[in-house]
């Protein structure tokens, strides 16, 4: 509401010439609060003058508090009007004071500032504009649902676990230093990408350019029409590399975008989500759908400035970041939209023996699953990389190391399953059979020479470590 004195007051101040009907209306135009700072000044220097002297000089009045105001320009209304009047202009003028205290509390609401006063005023002024959404979780099971309902990570063990990766969940990829959990992620990122899904991912620590570069090398795995690149020597010869990089551009090329701390710095939660506006837009111009997934990788090494001051806390970092990320997880941008977050996370120690004392608390709150990968240089050597699912939103969790094929040079990691299984399903119940099993032979203590030639039948095609 401007801060100037109303011509519609003026008008129904001078329609008087009874000064008694003159100080009823200006107490009712007090009372209403509707008055802004000035007409309030007005209105109570005409009722100390007709208090004092029984008489006013408006145009003086008025001149004092704001000399702009033309008051030979406003004459009074017709008396038989002029309660008509003064109901409109109280109308309206509470009809402005909801629409800013409106505007003030969505303004509020986007800037999180969720006060006392902004959360009273949404719900007993605008209750009818509050939209719950209806819950339909029951009415639709009533059949049972068997296929996973998030995307497809493409190794039948995590998907198993997790269900895929499920939209507004996070999925932390923990491990310690050099364990290749980076190499999962960008493979999980890789069958992403190749199944059509527009993946946002965030190299905290690497160059964008080292991760297209190790893309390219996954890519080069994908199809027997390449001779395989190494990543760690120069690439077989220009015309084989020049093949790959043209397929993947091709087909894959507008369904990923690669940022590094070039592109931001030093993290705020302004820069971060103008990024994801940013992309998701771009990724629009190219697709015609938005971001479906955000990958960070590495967050432990995330930069974080709040506004005032450099955070080098890195549970505190990983605090604020995965409380931004799970926010946007649930409700993208406030769009009501909904996407699953990856997260890799490097933790200083590790014990084999307890895991969950391992696991930084920030990191096992604030993470939905968690995915352990435990490698060593044995692991490497032999071409295998040990994962377990530690914790999942399902409920499920696995109760031994197992493991995924994984060729280090080449950056590719392969679900051995499928060298025994032809049906995904089958390899499901299989993965289940043999968790089973695994809860088993913990009960009955039964050691591995105890075991019968089925039991070794089972293990050596499922491939997990007891």
């Amino acid at each position: 509401m401007k801060d100037v004195i109303s011509e519609v007051l003026i008008r129904i101040i001078r329609t008087y010439s009874n000064n008694n009907d003159l100080i009823n209306t200006l107490y009712c135009l007090i009372n209403s609060n509707v008055l802004n700072k000035k007409e309030l000044k007005l209105c109570n220097s005409i009722l100390e003058e007709l208090e004092l002297l029984n008489t006013f000089d408006l145009k003086k009045d008025i001149e004092e508090i704001d000399s702009t105001v033309d008051v030979d320009k406003c004459e009074g209304y017709k008396l038989d009007e002029v309660t008509s009047k003064i109901d409109d202009f109280i109308h309206e003028r509470k009809q402005d004071l909801l629409n800013e205290l409106r505007e003030k509390a969505c303004k509020n609401v986007l800037d999180r500032n969720y006060d006392k006063e902004t959360i009273d005023f949404i719900y007993n002024s605008f209750s009818e504009d509050i939209s719950i959404k209806p819950d339909s979780t029951l009415d639709d099971m009533y059949k049972i649902i068997e296929e996973n309902d998030g995307f497809q990570i493409g190794y039948s063990l995590l998907d198993y676990y997790l269900r895929g990766l499920e939209e507004g969940v996070i999925t932390t990829i923990v491990g310690s230093e050099k364990s290749n959990k980076s190499i999962l992620c960008l493979n999980i990122a890789y069958n992403l990408i190749s199944s059509g899904k527009n993946v946002l991912y965030f190299s905290i620590g690497a160059r964008k350019k080292d991760i297209y570069k190790k893309l390219l090398v996954r890519h080069s795995c994908s199809e027997s029409k390449f001779t395989k690149l190494i990543l760690k020597t120069s690439y077989v010869n220009d015309n084989e590399y020049s093949k790959v990089y043209s397929d993947f551009s091709f087909n894959y090329g507008d369904n990923v975008i690669v940022v590094d701390e070039s592109d931001f710095f030093i993290s705020t939660h302004y820069s971060l989500l103008k990024l994801l506006v940013a992309y998701d837009n771009q990724f629009n111009r190219l697709t015609h759908h938005g971001i479906d997934i955000i990958i960070v990788d590495d967050l432990s090494k995330m930069k974080l400035f709040n506004g005032k001051k450099f955070i080098l806390n890195k549970n505190t970092i990983a605090s604020e970041i995965m409380t931004l990320l799970k926010s946007n997880a649930t409700n993208f941008l406030c769009s009501g939209r909904a996407i699953p977050v990856l997260i890799t996370y490097e933790m200083k120690a590790y014990n084999p023996l307890n895991i969950g004392s391992t696991i930084p608390d920030v990191i096992s709150c604030l993470s939905d699953n968690i995915v352990m990968v435990a490698n060593s240089d044995t692991d490497i050597r032999l071409s295998k990389m040990g994962i377990q699912v530690f914790k999942s939103v399902n409920g499920e969790a696995m109760n031994s190391i197992g493991e995924i094929g994984c060729e280090y040079k080449h950056c590719y990691c392969y679900d051995k399953k499928n060298e025994f299984f032809n049906d995904s399903k089958e390899a499901l119940e299989e993965v289940k059979k043999q968790n089973a099993s695994l809860l088993l032979f913990d009960d009955l203590k039964v050691l591995p020479s105890q075991k019968n030639d089925n039991d070794d039948l089972v293990a050596e095609n499922i491939k997990l470590d007891f």
